[in-house]
């Protein structure tokens, strides 16, 4: 299954070259046998992200929500048009159930 959103968000006084970070959060509750991508893209500039089932956090505790950071490298564009492309695939054989949401998209323009 694929789900794809898109938006724009003006860009003023901001130099070529200038690096703004997006940040890109969400959760995804994957059962074995399923997996997500997340193609998060800034004008011509892209990022992918592959979240599998049973990512764990650092301390070894089972996490489902995600944050993924894209550094966008202003090209002299009038605005970011920014679109989010989230996959999700399973083993036919699997019957594994899937979940994906974005839930935020952060960045602070003015500040970068």
């Amino acid at each position: 299954m694929t789900r794809v959103f898109s938006f724009s968000i003006p860009l003023k006084n901001v130099e070529t070259g200038q690096e703004i970070p997006f940040f890109v959060q969400g959760i995804a509750q994957l059962e074995n046998g399923s997996n997500a991508h997340l193609v998060f893209t800034v004008n011509e500039q892209s990022t992918t992200a592959y979240l599998p089932p049973g990512s764990k956090d650092d301390d070894g505790a089972l996490r489902d929500g995600f944050v993924h950071q894209m550094n966008y490298k202003a090209t002299g564009a009038a605005e970011a048009k920014v679109t989010v492309f989230l996959l999700v695939n399973r083993d036919s054989k699997s019957g594994a159930g899937a979940y994906l949401n974005v839930s935020t998209i952060d960045t602070d323009i003015t500040k970068h």
